[in-house]
């Protein structure tokens, strides 16, 4: 694997760990860091740039979840 795909595979992995699991579980940037020869920095950088991302995304989620459940009657989203 090359150097381009490590770090865009950390981008991915660090979106997608934010949308979905705490940002403490970034998998890659861990395994990175344990067999080296990456730069650290850059790597950080990219990790928390697909955190923020994904974090911009749920915020923006639960604004369009807030603002439809105010036009609905009864304040409900899901009815029977």
């Amino acid at each position: 694997m090359s150097l381009v795909e490590a770090y865009l595979f950390l981008l991915t992995d660090s979106f997608i760990s934010g949308l979905v699991l705490p940002a403490k579980n970034d998998l890659v940037f861990t395994a990175m860091r344990i067999f080296g020869g990456y730069n650290l920095q850059l790597a950080a950088f990219l990790s928390t740039i697909g955190v923020t991302f994904a974090a911009c995304i749920n915020w923006g989620l639960g604004r369009m979840l807030r603002s439809l459940k105010k036009r609905l009657p009864n304040n409900k989203i899901y009815t029977h």
